[in-house]
């Protein structure tokens, strides 16, 4: 069966990958040689509590 999505669940959707693709653009600034992973953890839970993610 397939499982059509309203307009609302389209649009929480497209907000949500917006956020995650802003993260992945924040974090690729981030890594290094020499960062962990905890703290990669910390930059994207703060990055995602912010934006209220």
């Amino acid at each position: 069966m397939i499982t059509l999505k309203t307009p609302d669940q389209i649009q929480y959707i497209h907000d949500s990958c917006r956020l995650l693709a802003r993260l992945h653009d924040l974090l690729e600034t981030k890594v290094e040689v020499g960062i962990t992973t905890k703290e990669l953890d910390f930059i994207a839970y703060d990055f995602i509590t912010k934006n209220k993610g």
